[in-house]
């Protein structure tokens, strides 16, 4: 066959008679194959990308362009109108089709999920001998909100947070999924400390396998970021968490420490950085530094902090404690 009749007999466009493009009315994600993806652009967009997918251009076509027009036809009808264009052999090749376009609205597994109350876990984020503070239980709830949106932005749809409840004693945060349960409270832990335990319930059975809802307790430490410690001699401030081990800055040597947990039981607890004041350098010597509060304009002496640069007229941190007056910063 020459090419004219090659052409002339080839499908120059394929395309299906009609296309269903299937989104969640409740938070806009599509569905693709198997799985809901979350949404990522307006109903226009994602038929127009649908429609793309299902017209197939004939492999000998040379430098193909697709043109479209998407006309509505009701409130979820629509009529794609594509064309293609290029070349085979140096000869001009055409062709065109129409799609009719059937946009579905369906709740998907997350929202189905979600609106059937469905859960697998429940984070319940404890003091030690009091309950969190509320910088903690907002920290905690904002992480898991943020945890839960990343892990169903990778294609997830168990991870979600069904409630959050602020309850006696500190805040429970109910997951979709054991495996985000999991992750949350290890994160919680990695930025408070403390310990989790972890205890399952069975709660039915589907399709033949066993239910169970987990509970995840956190217990936070005895100590906060920021408090200032008198451990073994040590003036220390407390950094952060290394799951049960305290990670603390010494003001005598400026070294990192780690305390155990027997460790950060038996510290006494002078202050914490959240109740410091800027406070004006006067003065400084090798091992004190004069300085005035300015809640009573009164001059006083502290002691010095290793590794810190300090200059008459500089602010510093100055926390006022039972062993007098420290800089912590």
């Amino acid at each position: 066959m020459c090419d004219r009749c090659v052409l002339s007999a080839a499908p120059i466009l394929q395309c299906p008679d009609v296309l269903e493009v299937i989104v969640c009315p409740t938070c806009g994600a599509s569905l693709e194959g198997r799985r809901w993806i979350p949404a990522r652009a307006a109903h226009g967009e994602l038929i127009r990308q649908a429609v793309l997918g299902s017209s197939q251009v004939w492999p000998g076509i040379e430098r193909p362009q697709l043109e479209m027009v998407i006309k509505p036809r009701g409130e979820t009808r629509f009529l794609a109108q594509v064309k293609a264009s290029g070349t085979y052999r140096g000869l001009a090749a055409t062709g065109s089709c129409d799609i009719r376009v059937k946009l579905i609205k369906r709740a998907c597994s997350r929202c189905s999920r979600l609106a059937g109350k469905y859960f697998e876990g429940t984070i319940q984020l404890r003091g030690h001998e009091h309950p969190p503070l509320e910088s903690e239980m907002i920290a905690a709830e904002d992480m898991s909100l943020q945890m839960a949106e990343a892990g169903y932005q990778k294609g997830d749809p168990f991870s979600f947070i069904q409630d959050i409840r602020r309850v006696r004693g500190g805040v429970d945060l109910v997951v979709g999924s054991t495996h985000l349960g999991r992750q949350i409270s290890k994160a919680l832990q990695q930025r408070f400390g403390g310990r989790i335990s972890e205890t399952a319930k069975l709660v039915g059975a589907r399709d033949g396998k066993d239910i169970y809802r987990t509970t995840f307790l956190i217990r936070l430490p005895r100590l906060r970021n920021g408090d200032v410690l008198l451990s073994k001699g040590r003036t220390l401030v407390v950094e952060g968490f290394d799951l049960k081990r305290t990670i603390a800055k010494s003001l005598d040597t400026a070294a990192r420490v780690y305390l155990t947990e027997d460790e950060a039981v038996e510290a006494e607890v002078l202050g914490n950085r959240s109740d410091s004041e800027r406070c004006l350098v006067i003065s400084v010597d090798s091992f004190a530094v004069e300085i005035m509060v300015p809640s009573t304009y009164q001059t006083v002496i502290a002691t010095r902090p290793a590794g810190l640069n300090l200059n008459p007229g500089t602010e510093v941190e100055v926390l006022n404690t039972s062993k007098g007056y420290l800089v912590i910063g």
